[in-house]
């Protein structure tokens, strides 16, 4: 867990503004989720500049799963990605957004045939089948737009990844050894609506093991390089969360793939990569008021009014996100181990067990979990207890904002349901 010195103010130095951002800030509805247009700009540059040394011709998708909001949905479309999907609710939404239907790819295994319809009525750019029963059914129905990549599944896990999408067990793709009867059945369709995709796995930080497992997988797609014209490669690409974790190093990892598509003569295929976390993760911080604090100097419990149904990955996932006190006027030179927990009848709602906050923290005061905006509230359980929906707000041009949305609270949104 990342330790904040306790004279600065974390949220400042996120923010890299001057303190009348910050006090504006802290005046906020919470529990809350902020975005950054800047951290945004930043993680999203850096992506489409690093992929491009890929190859000349280089395309990423926003993964919507990892953030939804109508504000990240709007500075993905600024940024020129197109949009991946993998729900008919998901499609709906991104048009909704105002995404182009010829911007958007769909995948996810187990599709039903009235989300494959609605795909192909919108005539979206492509299509990942991920068994012959869905090639089947999109072959039968082409709309003579869409393009169709399939999906492989290799019968080994990447070593090192977080969530594993390859596997002898795997319910991703269509083995990779079927690839080639896979083809044969789009014989009659045109190799540029023809596409390979392929998806290691989740939170990969480890340049060397990627290119080692890409070229595995693209020398047995090679053989068939005159059958497609594009390939997807996913994405998964892995950010530090904790001190322990190393930066994934993007340059060196286009750099070393573009080589390889060099040495397999595939450097003339459309290249397709996927991408949420590592585009908004760094653009959002979780903020959540202090209820009440027990304990004394020497350990405290610290209970928050947001809890694991806004932001249920840490409880879940036991993942460990930079967790700190938003320091107000006042400060303590004295850190104090401290156990951070929601406001929800369980103790699974526990965001730290031994964070390092100030020894004067009180309550009113904020605590910040930073990296945040990917997969958090569209990753979490908001019924659970239903309690209110947190607030969203954006952060641009030196000023915050709240993302405007339909007034509706959860037990409203459930009462509807029965």
């Amino acid at each position: 867990m990342n330790v904040f010195s306790p004279t600065e103010n974390p949220i400042m130095k996120w923010l890299d503004s001057d303190s009348g951002l910050v006090k504006e800030l802290e005046k906020i509805r919470t529990p809350a989720y902020v975005y950054s247009y800047r951290k945004f700009k930043e993680g999203s540059a850096r992506l489409a500049r690093a992929l491009s040394q890929v190859s000349s011709s280089v395309s990423v998708f926003y993964s919507m799963k990892a953030n939804a909001a109508r504000t990240m949905m709007k500075w993905t479309r600024e940024a020129h990605f197109m949009t991946e999907v993998s729900s008919i609710g998901e499609l709906r939404y991104a048009m909704k957004s105002g995404q182009t239907a010829d911007n958007i790819l769909l995948l996810g295994p187990g599709k039903h045939e009235e989300l494959m319809d609605l795909a192909l009525e919108l005539h979206i750019f492509g299509i990942a089948v991920e068994s012959f029963r869905e090639l089947s059914y999109v072959t039968a129905n082409h709309n003579g737009k869409t393009r169709i990549f399939i999906r492989i599944n290799a019968d080994r896990n990447v070593p090192g990844v977080t969530e594993s999408m390859f596997g002898p067990e795997s319910k991703f793709g269509i083995d990779v050894s079927r690839l080639g009867e896979a083809l044969e059945k789009l014989d009659g369709f045109d190799s540029d609506l023809v596409g390979i995709h392929y998806y290691m796995g989740s939170q990969l930080t480890d340049h060397e093991t990627m290119l080692s497992f890409h070229r595995e997988i693209l020398t047995y797609v090679a053989r068939y390089r005159d059958r497609f014209n594009s390939i997807d490669m996913g994405g998964g690409f892995g950010i530090p969360y904790s001190e322990n974790e190393h930066e994934l190093d993007l340059d060196a990892f286009a750099t070393g793939l573009g080589k390889i598509l060099s040495d397999l003569s595939l450097e003339d295929k459309y290249i397709y990569f996927e991408s949420g976390r590592y585009i908004a993760a760094d653009a959002g911080v979780f903020l959540t008021r202090i209820m009440d604090v027990k304990g004394d100097d020497h350990r405290k419990v610290l209970v928050t009014d947001g809890g694991m149904n806004d932001f249920m990955r840490i409880a879940f996932m036991k993942e460990h996100h930079p967790i700190a006190h938003v320091i107000p006027d006042r400060s303590s030179s004295k850190m104090v181990k401290s156990v951070i927990s929601g406001p929800l009848c369980t103790p699974l709602d526990c965001f730290a067990t031994s964070a390092l906050i100030p020894a004067d923290v009180k309550e009113g005061d904020m605590i910040a979990i930073f990296k945040a905006g990917a997969y958090g509230l569209t990753l979490s359980p908001v019924f659970f207890l239903l309690h209110s929906l947190p607030s969203e707000y954006a952060v641009r041009d030196g000023g915050i904002s709240e993302i405007t949305r339909k007034n509706l609270r959860t037990e409203e949104i459930f009462s509807s349901l029965y």
